[in-house]
């Protein structure tokens, strides 16, 4: 069931990697036992360690990444920022729609005992002993349970360390004599925040605390991002001088790019059908083929409605790839009916005839074109649900053009015909379509030389297909293409020694030099660990991290982004030589580290 499993630590930290095989269906009840497992493990680990957080690596992206930073000048007051960032997760937390939130960049707050070597000399107990008897007033016991006929609850003293005078109050065995005192008493207790911090996050060069939202996927983000917008214009309204509010991520104009373009291919793949088969058939059969479009799109968002399909990049690249194969069979249908009435059937018969002589080869032929995209919509494991949908949508797209054409079009060919009969006297282009004798007489005799020969025609037909798969092994092969969005990522790796605040320089340097590109407006950092998901397949597991940052770049237009981000990789490489840095475009497709990967295995 495990396809793969990978260790990576660092220090304070440890992640277990397990990737499932294709194989795999049903995922929960193999989750179920890792879950377990994890349970299992608990008490074999020190005492020191932390309980292991159980994280499922969803491909999903923020809908939106706010950060408030700190504007005044000197160091940035973190409990502040955290306190202000902690409103702002409530107030999107509260929003209809809402699947998670969560805080970057906040470091997080201790409670800090000093007490000097002397003072523990003449009060007789090491620091280790008095760590243990602070440790030991925290403790989780259990003190009782209520048993009903439905459930089982466990009490336990409350005894968590949470406050200042709580901890001031913990009672200490001191001296050979077990003398008690309160901690209070002989150490100095104060609340503060963790040094040195496990992780930052600079917004626009300033200091930040992040807040990133997702949003449930039964919920359009567009309209998620509406009600979001007015809660940050109203907390922006009451927040107090020195703090700043910004938008790093708005997913929603890309998710409203990518619909504005299949309305765009929509409009526009009808309008060149219109206008095709307005010189070739004519304004009344240009009419009815170009309404098979839109209808058979429609038909597709019923079809996807009822099926549970979601509208998202892939369902919409699917009907896109659509688009150019909904128009055939209405061609077709159309102009058989314009034959039938034009030989002197009535409408009703024309129609009738159309559908039983046109059903039979259609279906054969649309069927033909679904066989090629079950692959894809039946594969299996992690490809099979990334990129099922887009097999799923051309195949719903064939067959409601198929139904169509056969149904309501040709009845629509039948119709308009009958208000608006043909009259063979009346010759306009615009009526009958354009013809050329001599074109016509050229592809007349090309018919017939074919069905005199038909070993002939058959080889003819096989040129072009012969000469693609020649030429198939020299196109680059890329199944998933890069994106043309207008941002992209850097990654930095120092050596594994580094301090937060050394890397936390350079990632300042890196800023200012890719600020003097013309193409950059800015670049945000996060430091310590990864960026809230940005893009639905940058996924990352680095925390704890001093010596790593990612940032995300933010440009001011789209026009040679390759060669910008070339650009900058050779600066930032000579500039930086002691640090790793990663200047990479986000791509489609399934999550991916790198392009190659190689492991090193041995004892040095």
């Amino acid at each position: 069931e495990f396809y793969v499993m990978r260790s990576s630590s660092w220090p304070c930290i440890s992640v277990v990697s397990v990737e499932l095989k294709d194989s795999v269906s049903d995922v929960e009840p193999v989750l179920a036992r890792v879950r377990s497992q994890i349970d299992d493990v608990i008490p074999a680990l020190p005492t020191e360690a932390s309980r292991p957080e159980y994280e499922d690596s969803e491909v999903k992206a923020s809908a939106i990444i706010v950060g408030l930073t700190w504007e005044l000048d000197g160091p940035a007051n973190y409990p502040i920022l955290r306190r202000v960032a902690e409103g702002l997760e409530a107030e999107l937390r509260n929003l209809p729609g809402t699947d998670s939130v969560e805080l970057f960049g906040e470091p997080d707050e201790e409670i800090q005992v000093e007490i000097g070597q002397a003072d523990l000399l003449a009060l007789g107990i090491s620091a280790q002993e008095l760590s243990q008897q602070i440790l030991a007033s925290d403790a989780k016991i259990s003190t009782g349970e209520l048993r009903g006929d439905s459930t089982e609850l466990l009490f336990e003293v409350d005894s968590a360390l949470n406050s200042l005078d709580r901890v001031r109050n913990i009672p200490i065995q001191v001296g050979a004599e077990g003398q008690i005192a309160q901690l209070g008493d002989i150490a100095q207790v104060t609340k503060g925040m963790q040094t040195p911090v496990s992780d930052l996050a600079l917004i626009h060069g300033k200091p930040a605390v992040v807040v990133a939202a997702t949003v449930e996927s039964a919920y359009r983000v567009d309209q998620w991002a509406s009600q979001a917008r007015k809660v940050l214009k109203d907390f922006e309204a009451s927040m107090s001088d020195g703090l700043g509010i910004s938008i790093v991520l708005d997913q929603s104009q890309y998710v409203q790019q990518r619909l504005n373009g299949v309305v765009g291919n929509l409009i526009l793949s009808s309008f060149l059908v219109i206008a095709i088969a307005l010189v070739v058939l004519g304004w009344r059969s240009a009419l009815i083929v170009g309404m098979a479009l839109p209808l058979s799109t429609l038909m597709v968002f019923g079809s996807m409605k009822v099926l549970g399909i979601p509208l998202h990049q892939m369902s919409v690249t699917g009907l896109i790839i659509a688009l150019g194969l909904l128009i055939d069979n209405a061609i077709v249908v159309v102009d058989e009916v314009r034959v039938h009435l034009q030989g002197g059937s009535h409408p009703a018969q024309a129609v009738g005839d159309t559908v039983k002589h046109l059903a039979i080869p259609l279906l054969a032929s649309t069927l033909t074109t679904v066989l090629a995209f079950i692959p894809i919509a039946t594969s299996p494991g992690g490809t099979g649900e990334f990129i099922g949908t887009i097999g799923s949508t051309v195949i719903l797209a064939l067959l409601s053009s198929l139904t169509l054409s056969l149904t309501v079009i040709a009845a629509l060919a039948g119709l308009v015909y009958r208000w608006r009969p043909l009259r063979p006297q009346f010759r306009h282009w615009s009526v009958g379509g354009w013809s050329n004798q001599r074109l016509s007489r050229l592809y007349e005799n090309s018919l017939r030389v074919v069905f005199r020969r038909p070993i002939l025609g058959v080889l003819l037909a096989l040129v072009l297909p012969a000469v693609g798969f020649v030429q198939f092994a020299s196109l680059p092969q890329q199944f998933f293409p890069p994106t043309n969005r207008d941002q992209f990522q850097i990654e930095l790796e120092r050596p594994a020694s580094s301090a937060i605040a050394t890397t936390r320089t350079q990632t300042l340097a890196i800023r200012d030099l890719i600020q003097q590109h013309s193409a950059v407006e800015d670049i945000h950092w996060f430091l310590g660990k990864n960026a809230p998901s940005f893009f639905y397949n940058v996924v990352g597991s680095r925390r704890n991290a001093a010596e790593y940052a990612q940032g995300i770049v933010q440009l001011n237009s789209t026009d040679d982004l390759r060669g910008t981000i070339l650009t900058l990789q050779t600066q930032l490489d000579s500039s930086f030589p002691d640090a790793q840095i990663l200047v990479k475009q986000l791509e489609q497709g399934p999550p991916v580290d790198a392009p190659i990967e190689v492991s090193l295995y041995g004892p040095d």
